[in-house]
């Protein structure tokens, strides 16, 4: 027998692995944060469907079934149903869906639970969906819900206890300032809790429902100004008070803010801001996450306010490593002279929103494309309103910063026409594309009705990088967790 096939021979079928090797192993087919969709393309339902053997180690293996992520459109149904329940031929209907919930958790075995239930606007949860929820209500360790009003009046009505809840991030769909006046219960009786975040319909951060309710054991919290009768900054200097543990916090702005917060924010290491007030003033040494929104057309100075800041800040020893910029109508050379002064930038994120600026998006990607521009960048996404994506000026920029570990290219818009109308890229771009991931490259490109590859939309931004804890404010709610 020849030596190559005394190698052939001596290799082990992937099925006749040991079981729990297999196990393991599905378990790493998992998105890194959780968030699983059911869907039969997409582990751990297309682990199941290889044969029979796999099937049984993927009912049997209960970490694979203790996160799931659901949306509630224009879908009908999930067509993952079926194969659920063992019937491939069946029909998938959506009043199904609180069987699917109650069937994926009783295999999840005793694990905590994490839960992403994610309405858009102008539907509702399935009838029997909130009643299928409650009966895991000690288990829930993950809390994502998008949902309108009357949705949230039902679920509210479960007071608890939450023993294993650490992370709550609540959206409603119809309603703004929804919590003004309406204590959260699952904020309560929940001593794990580190992680909260209260949106309106629009996406921005809701009040809460004052500070006292607020579970001292918060270390992430993402919620509007906690406006009290003693003023804005009395009310962050009781909120850091309050919160001995917090390290990430996204506000409103920090135009309130004295000269030197470092007394007053000794911990922080992430800060997600709407607008760029007071960024002058703002000490944080221990900061290593920033994100902010630069918007030239509506308060001209932006940017240079943001280069003063990122000059002058006194960084401790960590630096600032992660950077997320909202951008409309910014300069090129503008762009450049703002991220020349940080060096130190291992993560960066540009979202554009300029709709129609495709030739300015084409711009910044050749300006990244400067050679000694963020020596230490791994990972770059940006994401870009253009009608007509400029695929080829990404890939351009892929190949020209070679020691990039991690790329994503997101096309997105606020209007429905643009959505539908948007390309996918051709085939010289995705042979590209397929050639750069040979290299070890990490690719996603994602357009509303496209993705390569086909789990892209499913994926993780950035692994597990502590920047995810929020993901962009533009975004839903399930982009924000801290584990």
């Amino acid at each position: 027998m020849s030596a190559q096939n005394d190698v052939q021979s001596s290799r082990a079928s992937a099925l006749d692995l040991p079981f729990e090797l297999t196990s393991k192993i599905f378990v790493f087919c998992l998105p890194i944060r959780g968030r699983v969709r059911p869907h039969r393309k997409l582990a751990p339902l297309l682990l199941a469907q290889i044969c029979g053997r796999w099937r049984a180690v993927a009912l049997e293996t209960p970490q694979l079934w203790r996160s799931i992520h659901l949306e509630f459109s224009q879908a009908s149904a999930y067509d993952s149903i079926p194969l659920l329940f063992g019937l491939p031929g069946a029909t998938a209907v959506e009043d199904q869906t609180p069987a699917l919930l109650d069937l994926w958790f009783t295999r999840a075995g005793g694990h905590s639970l994490s839960i992403s239930l994610i309405c858009f606007e102008h539907h509702s949860y399935p009838p029997g969906l909130l009643p299928a929820l409650f009966a895991y209500v000690p288990r829930w360790g993950r809390l994502e819900l998008a949902m309108p009003m009357a949705d949230f009046v039902e679920f509210n009505k479960i007071t608890g206890p939450f023993p294993l809840l650490q992370s709550l991030s609540i959206q409603i769909t119809d309603s703004s300032e929804p919590f003004f006046d309406i204590a959260v219960n699952t904020m309560l009786n929940s001593p794990r809790l580190v992680a909260l975040h209260l949106l309106d319909r629009h996406g921005g951060r809701a009040v809460s429902n004052g500070l006292a309710a607020v579970p001292r054991t918060i270390t992430t919290l993402q919620v509007a100004q906690p406006w009290t009768s003693e003023g804005s900054f009395d009310s962050y200097v009781k909120m850091f008070a309050h919160l001995p543990h917090l390290i990430h916090l996204g506000t409103s702005s920090t135009s309130f803010f004295p000269g030197d917060t470092g007394a007053l924010t000794p911990r922080l290491r992430s800060l997600i801001l709407e607008s760029q007030e007071g960024l002058d003033f703002l000490r944080i040494p221990t900061l290593e996450h920033l994100q902010v929104a630069l918007w030239e057309d509506q308060f001209p100075g932006t940017v240079q306010q943001l280069i003063r800041f990122l000059v002058h800040h006194p960084f401790g020893s960590r630096r600032l490593t992660s950077l997320v910029l909202e951008l409309a109508y910014v300069r090129d050379d503008d762009l450049l002279a703002c991220l020349s002064v940080v060096p130190s930038l291992v993560t960066l994120q540009l979202l554009f929103y300029a709709a129609g600026e495709s030739t300015s998006f084409a711009a910044h990607c050749h300006m990244l494309q400067h050679p000694t521009l963020l020596p230490s960048l791994r990972n770059l996404i940006l994401t870009d309103a253009a009608p007509r994506p400029s695929y080829s000026a990404f890939v351009a920029l892929l190949h020209q910063r070679q020691t990039l570990e991690h790329a994503e290219l997101h096309i997105s818009s606020r209007h429905a026409d643009v959505r539908r109308a948007t390309e996918p890229p051709g085939a010289g771009i995705l042979s590209e594309l397929a050639a750069l991931v040979a290299t070890g490259l990490t690719v996603g490109v994602t357009t509303p009705n496209y993705a390569w590859p086909v789990d892209a939309l499913y994926c993780d931004p950035v692994g597990d990088l502590d920047h995810d804890v929020f993901g962009s404010r533009k975004l839903r709610p399930y982009h924000f967790s801290p584990f």
